[in-house]
């Protein structure tokens, strides 16, 4: 197809003829005729992208549909569409149009899709409108040159005629987490769907890149939405919307677990591959998480993948000290980590809790026994042991005596024993007393599991050490929430750059240090808190995989629920789908109640 030049009011700018990642070729662009400005093109309103993707969709199987709403039809400002749509089995179909006004350009790219096969049927939708083009710069094929530009944020454009938007550029490692352009992805892309590769991308060749920007919208369903790096815009943090996203975690994992009760521990969705690497603390973890999430939502289908992935849990279960210790403990892999049998014992607490039955009741007990007998003289526990000689190893764990204090707790709330209270307690005293003492609040461990067992710890028997240490956790979390985000989807987040299961934990020990402070007289206190666990459960969900954020993934359909490491990284495993659901329910629950 022949180029196309167009200009944009005082500020003429040429359009490029831009080529979608799947579609057919086109010819080669003329950079030299481009301005570094179109912003003045204006944006389309939320309901006018709506109607233009629902209209996109009625026309692909009725060309006599017009493509744009009457209130767009008079538009002459040159513009450049791509238009996305998937069947949510396999990465999306993409196509873009050029022309005259915004009934030119998506004329264009309806053609591009219907020459793909998309049929009406497709259930997600994406309509980018290019607003920004960045200036023309070089760079050799075999260069470690870093593209001066945020690859999430800014689609990629070749000389040759190969372009792919911002999801694209990351979803196909078109450039890399350094920042580095990698010709041989885009070579392996072209090949797989039977195009030619320019010589311009040939070892040691010189390629003339640009960047642009685009305004992106979503539509899966009937349901309309602005994006921003390929997720909503706006995430939904009402009670329903928060439950929908638990839900959503839920459904992945029930596909995660196998009929042998192993999970996919971790699936790399970009290359559709999974990592052989296994955590069986991990995998406890996770089985309470469904175990909690089956109690809201009563999936049959969950609590049978749940108990599952209990059953191959349990296996690794076996006798520990003489037979009158009453003991056991989880053995894996040469080691027996505390933490592990907490889990576990959390996991069968929860069970118990949820179903009514007292099947794995003895068990938890044996577990926690255990843990009483991993106790050392001055509260603190022996952390690991080698396996099969259980000699005690010098490892210690930031984690492992909060999980093992909400061990304690929770079987104690189902046999009402009070001995796990007196395990739990003195643990507790030597993580404030000794552990903890003197440590500036700012640098406090940011410890989930703590603030849960604290939490329950109070409860069970109140002591105001437990209540103000709790409250110093809370304050030093909310120290470093990310109230002042760079990018708009930073906020509430932590590290640079954030990472989605860090937010999930330091949600979670929010939630039960707001139950804290709001039900022992810290109201104001409770307040904050809350409003920091609000800022976090919205970069939550926008790490989370829907339709239109995977779309360009070789399979979104077995990836939607999971939640990614992080915003650009897209690897999902179990523990981030776990903390992320139980931060997000334990939220949900505070609103459900009115606070």
């Amino acid at each position: 197809m022949s180029r196309r030049y167009f200009s944009l009011c005082a500020t003429i700018w040429a359009l490029f003829a831009l080529v979608s990642c799947s579609e057919p070729p086109r010819g080669p662009v003329d950079f030299a005729m481009l301005k570094d400005d179109s912003s003045g093109a204006p944006a389309l309103a939320l309901d006018h992208a709506g109607l233009v993707m629902r209209r996109v969709r009625e026309a692909i199987s009725n060309p006599a549909t017009e493509p744009v709403p009457a209130a767009l039809r008079s538009d002459t400002r040159p513009r450049i569409v791509f238009l996305s749509a998937s069947d949510d089995q396999s990465a999306a179909r993409v196509a873009r149009g050029a022309g005259h006004g915004w009934n030119a350009a998506v004329t264009e790219a309806i053609e591009g899709l219907r020459r793909q096969g998309v049929t009406d049927s497709a259930p997600t939708w994406k309509l980018d409108v290019v607003r920004d083009v960045g200036p023309r710069f070089e760079v050799r094929t075999n260069a470690r040159r870093k593209m001066p530009f945020e690859r999430s944020l800014c689609g990629v454009a070749l000389e040759s005629g190969y372009a792919a938007l911002p999801e694209e550029v990351v979803a196909r490692t078109v450039i890399n987490s350094d920042g580095i352009l990698r010709p041989k992805n885009i070579v392996k892309h072209l090949r797989a769907t039977g195009r030619s590769v320019p010589e311009s991308l040939r070892a040691g060749g010189t390629l003339a890149v640009r960047s642009f920007r685009t305004e992106s919208y979503g539509m899966h369903g009937d349901d309309v939405f602005a994006l921003y790096r390929g997720h909503r815009a706006e995430a939904d943090t009402t009670p329903h919307g928060l439950l929908v996203s638990a839900r959503l975690g839920g459904e992945y994992l029930k596909r995660a677990v196998g009929s042998d009760g192993v999970f996919v521990y971790s699936y790399l969705p970009k290359t559709n591959t999974n990592k052989t690497s296994y955590n069986m603390v991990r995998h406890a973890g996770t089985v309470y998480a469904m175990l909690d999430l089956w109690e809201t939502t009563h999936d049959e289908a969950l609590l049978e993948a749940a108990e599952a992935a209990l059953a191959h849990l349990l296996r690794w279960v076996q006798p520990y000290g003489e037979e009158a210790d009453r003991a056991a403990c989880l053995a894996y892999r040469g080691k027996v980590k505390l933490g592990g049998v907490a889990l576990t014992a959390v996991a069968l607490a929860e069970h118990c809790t949820v179903t009514k039955s007292d099947r794995h009741l003895e068990l938890a007990r044996r577990l926690c026994r255990y843990i009483e007998l991993s106790q050392l003289g001055d509260g603190s526990f022996t952390h690991q042991r080698a396996h099969p000689t259980f000699d005690a190893l010098p490892f210690v764990s930031e984690y492992y005596p909060g999980e093992a204090i909400l061990a304690l707790t929770r079987v104690h709330a189902v046999d009402g024993d009070e001995r796990w209270l007196d395990v739990a307690a003195r643990n507790a005293r030597y993580l404030i007393t000794v552990r903890d003492k003197g440590v500036p609040t700012r640098k406090l461990i940011h410890d989930h599991w703590l603030l849960y067992a604290l939490n329950d710890l109070h409860r069970a028997r109140p002591n105001s050490i437990y209540l103000e240490h709790a409250m110093r956790i809370a304050e030093a979390i909310l120290g470093r929430n990310r109230t002042k985000p760079m990018f708009p989807d930073w906020l509430g987040s932590y590290y640079s750059p954030p990472r989605s299961t860090p937010s999930a934990t330091r949600t979670e020990g929010l939630t039960a240090a707001y139950a804290l402070a709001r039900d022992f007289g810290r109201v104001e206190f409770a307040e904050s808190i809350l409003a920091g666990i609000e800022r976090t459960a919205r970069f939550q969900i926008h790490n989370q995989l829907r339709p239109v954020r995977a779309m360009y993934l070789p399979d979104p359909e077995w990836t939607i629920g999971g939640f990614t490491h992080g915003l650009e990284n897209f690897e999902v495993r179990i523990d981030f789908v776990q903390h992320n659901v139980s931060a997000l329910l334990a939220y949900h629950r505070i609103l459900a109640q009115g606070g």
